[in-house]
């Protein structure tokens, strides 16, 4: 060991790089940041510190870290447009005899191929864990995409593909009975700001009722709707934007282009589904028994975005003549069919 030292202060006077895990902490003084350090031998640090103490130097080589195999490609299969699959487990081995810290697991697509959750931390060698993958289609077609690894085993970052295929619903999926199950959805308007505002959430209702949301009153006006994932009707999606301060505003929407189209749009955070609803027909129209929602755009009046949603065809008429726009399907602009 003594030879194999002066081995090691010799290249350091002689100027020789030496790699990274051989070369010497020097320290000024005898004790390192530890306190503990004793001198084992005069050298020539390698910062110009001279006659300095060697403290603690690493003179082997660092074992072989542990290493991930990914799995091979993992196929979510076909899903409906509006719906969510079920999870698929995926499995990455640790064919190292080390242990692996995994400190990430991220999808390239988020919005639609979902990292449920995963069992990866610290995976010892020989051993393995799982991922869990959903897939939640927005617009029809196949996909393909990464599922990225990070981790500090040899190779990393590591991924693997995930393909999956986004259908259609079904053109003779019924809409849901008069006995179907449903919520109450409450207009609120802000009057200082001019913007409206939808809720079928139930604690939401009751503050914004109990004042806790400041400036927010109810219009009178509500509709019904249906809870999410019941069979026939497509699921609306909520996003949120402050990126016209101090004014906020929300958006909804049940179209699936839509969706993704805001989902890429930095200003806006997508909080999550929020109801059920059926589409209209591209000409607006909505099954028997059902009504049409309206949706109106103040088109940027006051400087925010803002969007109002209403059955009544008086209120609808009113807002025209404000200058707000019809938007959603048909000329009328219709963006959901609700129940009665």
């Amino acid at each position: 060991m003594f030879a194999r030292i002066l081995t090691l202060a010799a290249l350091v006077l002689a100027g020789s790089a030496l790699p990274a895990w051989a070369q010497p902490q020097c320290c000024a003084a005898n004790g390192g940041p530890s306190g503990a350090c004793a001198p084992t031998g005069q050298i020539m640090c390698m910062d110009g510190t001279a006659s300095a103490c060697m403290c603690g130097s690493s003179t082997s080589p660092p074992s072989t870290l542990g290493q991930l195999a990914m799995p091979p490609t993992v196929a979510l299969g076909a899903i409906t447009i509006g719906t969510t699959s079920l999870p698929t487990t995926a499995r990455i081995a640790n064919v190292g005899a080390l242990p692996v810290m995994v400190t990430s697991i991220v999808s390239d697509a988020p919005f639609e191929i979902i990292v449920v959750g995963h069992t990866c931390g610290v995976v010892a060698g020989g051993a393995s864990c799982t991922v869990d993958l959903a897939f939640k289609p927005w617009i029809e077609g196949p996909r393909s995409t990464q599922v990225r690894v990070t981790s500090n085993g040899v190779g990393a970052p590591q991924a693997f593909v995930v393909t999956a295929t986004a259908v259609a619903p079904s053109a003779s999926a019924a809409p849901p009975g008069p006995d179907a199950p449903t919520l109450g959805v409450v207009e609120y308007v802000h009057d200082a700001w001019n913007h409206y505002f939808i809720t079928g959430i139930v604690g939401e209702i009751s503050k914004l009722d109990d004042g806790s949301f400041e400036g927010w009153r109810r219009t009178g006006f509500t509709f019904k709707a249906y809870p999410n994932g019941l069979p026939g009707t497509v699921s609306v999606c909520r996003f949120f934007s402050q990126a016209f301060d101090p004014k906020s505003s929300h958006f909804y929407t049940p179209f699936a282009d839509e969706c993704t189209k805001v989902r890429g749009n930095p200003d806006w955070s997508f909080e999550g589904d929020v109801f059920g609803v059926v589409l209209p027909t591209p000409s607006g129209l909505c099954p028997a028994g059902l009504l049409p929602l309206y949706r109106l755009y103040n088109n940027g009046a006051g400087g925010a975005p803002n969007h109002r949603y209403t059955l009544d065809v008086g209120v609808r008429a009113i807002m025209l003549a404000f200058g707000w726009l019809a938007e959603g399907a048909g000329p009328t602009g219709v963006i959901a069919c609700t129940p009665a």
